[in-house]
């Protein structure tokens, strides 16, 4: 066989190899950081790499044990109450995060999002701009997650 059909035996067969990849599904290659399918141990290991990409240092992590000792408070839900001017919200829905000493609180079903102190939970801001950690935090809690969060109703009394 002379180079000039051996070159081409290779190129169409690396073409139909190329076409037969992608035309294929890509069951049971799915990289839990990338695909989520509700199991318990991926949304751990999805909630670790998350963890890892946003900065946060994985052995600081509490786990439960035998003496008591609690998970650190993730997220908070329940209703968001502000009586103000500009936002007149009466009990509705929220979901939050907190991020350091502050907690980002998304009004659910709305364009709404306020930040407030975790000591201060009566004096709130409307918030244009969050850490990027927080707003996939907060997109990505899902209704069953929300289960998950540690119930507390708001009363904003004072908006800035």
């Amino acid at each position: 066989m002379n180079d000039t059909v051996k070159g081409i035996s290779i190129l169409t067969i690396t073409a139909v190899a190329i076409t037969w990849v992608l035309n294929t599904s890509n069951h049971g290659w799915d990289i839990p950081l990338f695909a989520f399918n509700g199991g318990g141990e991926n949304r751990d290991i999805l909630q670790l790499q998350k963890t890892i990409l946003a900065g946060g240092d994985p052995t600081l992590r509490q786990q439960p044990t035998a003496s008591g000792v609690p998970e650190a408070v993730v997220c908070y839900r329940g209703w968001v109450s502000v009586d103000d001017k500009s936002v007149n919200l009466i009990q509705q829905p929220y979901v939050s995060v907190v991020d350091q000493s502050q907690m980002y609180v998304r009004v659910i079903g709305q364009n709404i999002m306020l930040e407030l102190s975790v000591d201060d939970n009566e004096t709130a801001r409307l918030s244009e701009n969050v850490p990027v950690a927080v707003a996939f935090e907060l997109a990505d809690i899902t209704e069953q997650e929300q289960q998950d969060c540690t119930p507390k109703n708001l009363v904003i009394t004072s908006l800035e």
